[in-house]
């Protein structure tokens, strides 16, 4: 991090979208109770559910960074 504003900066708002990510991922558990579908699917739901949030996390951070980032001082 350039400075410690955008390092609060960035720890806030990753939080905040880690919070919306788990809830998403705790949707798509209650869905897999009620659909059923195979072992390999529900794996493949899984994976690729967290990989998402994942990527969602890190986009929308460096995304916000780059919007509100103040220089170096």
């Amino acid at each position: 991090m350039k400075n410690q504003h955008n390092w609060d900066l960035a720890q806030r708002f990753s939080t905040q979208k880690m919070i919306q990510g788990s809830l998403v991922l705790i949707l798509i558990s209650f869905f897999k109770i009620v659909i059923t579908t195979t072992e390999t699917t529900e794996v493949w739901i899984g994976v690729l559910s967290s990989i998402g949030v994942v990527a969602y996390v890190l986009l929308s951070t460096e995304n916000e960074l780059k919007k509100k980032e103040t220089p170096c001082q």
